[in-house]
C-alpha cells in the first residue's frame, strides 16, 4: 500500500492505476488522484462492491474512481466465484482457492482488462492484481492495454496447492 501511494505521488507516477480485486479499497482508497489521473477498481465480490462503493464515495477524489463489479479475466461473460465465508479476501475464480471457511458459489460478471479500460495515448498505468490465483487470466486479458505503454504492477501470485489454514479443499 505504502509503494502504490508512493508511486502516486511521483510527478511522472501513472494517471492510471489499476486495482484489481480491490476487495475494501486498501489500495483504491490509499491514494489521492491528481487532475487528469483515476483509478478503476476490480471486484466481484456483490457484498464487498457495496462496501467499497461507499467508501469511494467519501474518498476525496472519489469522482476519478471507478469501481467496476466484476472479475478481470481472459474472457467477458458469467463466471462463478468461489466465495470464501470466513474470508473474502480468500474468495477467487480459482477452482480450488485457497480458504479459511466453507466455500460457496456465487455468479458473477467476467470482464477483459484491455476492453473494459481505455488507456490514452502515452499514459502511464499502475497494475495492482490480487486475484487468489487468477493472475494468468488477468495478465492475458489486460494484454492490449499493457502493450500500449509503461506499466508498473504489483501482483501478489498465490499457488495453487497452498490453503489460507493448510487444510485440503474437499
Amino acid at each position: 500500500v505504502q509503494l502504490w501511494r508512493l508511486l502516486l505521488l511521483l510527478e511522472s507516477g501513472p494517471t492510471l492505476a489499476l486495482d484489481i480485486g480491490a476487495s475494501y479499497g486498501a489500495f483504491t482508497l490509499a491514494g489521492r488522484y491528481p487532475a487528469g489521473s483515476r483509478c478503476v477498481a476490480f471486484e466481484p465480490h456483490p457484498q464487498v462492491v457495496r462496501c467499497l462503493r461507499q467508501s469511494v464515495a467519501e474518498h476525496p477524489d472519489g469522482d476519478r474512481i471507478t469501481v467496476l463489479a466484476a472479475a478481470a479475466s481472459d474472457t467477458a461473460g458469467p463466471d462463478w466465484l468461489q466465495v470464501d465465508t470466513a474470508k473474502s479476501g480468500c474468495s477467487s475464480l480459482h477452482a480450488h482457492p485457497r480458504r479459511r471457511g466453507a466455500l460457496r458459489r456465487q455468479a458473477i460478471a467476467t470482464l477483459r482488462v484491455d476492453q473494459a479500460v481505455v488507456r490514452r495515448p502515452g499514459e502511464a498505468c499502475l497494475l495492482k492484481s490480487d486475484t487468489e490465483g487468477h493472475e494468468v487470466q488477468v495478465l492475458l486479458g489486460a494484454r492490449g492495454l499493457l502493450g500500449a505503454g509503461p506499466v508498473t504492477g504489483l501482483i501478489e501470485c498465490a499457488p495453487v496447492s497452498t490453503s489460507c489454514t493448510n487444510d485440503s479443499i474437499g
